[in-house]
């Protein structure tokens, strides 16, 4: 999450998006090792065409993000566009690495009790890493300030979101394969880039748009999988 927060700080909402919706090709592989799940044919196809997506918006521009503000910024920008785009490349795959993990234990976690105190459970180490973090900003005598209204209205909303998707989530995952639900939900990326369009007022890309409908197009692939 926090490799994630800092690309969205760099770079358009629809690309960190749609980068990190490739994290079910990772699940395939972990789930057939560790959970020994079936390398069902149809829902390897479905990832390879997520992943393809990922490919095509990762190759979409990047730039109208928020780092630039003035004429001067926006030249240094543009100097150092590559290494920016590259870093940014690296924080997506860096949260697509550690998301595919979280879904592997998710289902290790569910084998062994139920959602709700499952989800109980990582609120509470959610706590614990956020006590840690202020321990260590203390020791780094760093100063923590929390006086901005919006930062702390918008983060309430994607904590209920994220929330309520959570726990559908997990749910969903007691009752078929973590590689089925987790590339399902990898459709994602077409609500939000609907999304980004309307209320972030991003530029329609057609390569991104096409990137992510590789990505609902696998997702739905998968959904034929279900049962096996």
């Amino acid at each position: 999450m926090l490799f994630y927060l800092i690309a969205m700080s760099r770079a358009e909402a629809s690309f960190v998006l749609g980068i990190t919706a490739s994290y079910p090709l990772i699940v395939q592989i972990l789930a057939h090792f560790f959970l020994h799940e079936a390398l069902v044919p149809e829902r390897l196809l479905g990832s390879i065409l997520i992943g393809l997506g990922v490919a095509c918006i990762g190759a979409s521009d990047s730039s109208g993000d928020n780092t630039s503000k003035n004429s001067g910024e926006d030249s240094e920008h543009q100097n150092s566009r590559p290494t920016s785009k590259l870093k940014i490349l690296i924080l997506c795959s860096l949260a697509t690495l550690f998301w595919g993990l979280t879904g592997l234990f998710d289902k290790k976690a569910l084998l062994s009790d139920s959602p709700f105190k499952v989800y109980f459970a990582r609120c509470v180490w959610d706590a614990a890493i956020v006590a840690i973090m202020l321990i260590v900003a203390k020791l780094a005598k760093q100063t923590v300030h929390y006086r901005k209204p919006q930062a702390w209205r918008y983060s309430f909303l994607s904590s209920v979101c994220l929330s309520a998707g959570t726990i559908s989530y997990m749910f969903a995952m007691t009752m078929a394969t973590a590689s089925y639900i987790i590339v399902i939900t990898g459709c994602y990326p077409l609500f939000m880039y609907l999304f980004a369009l309307l209320f972030l007022k991003e530029k329609l890309k057609k390569t991104r748009l096409a990137g992510v409908l590789l990505v609902v197009l696998g997702g739905l692939l998968v959904q034929e999988t279900q049962g096996v």
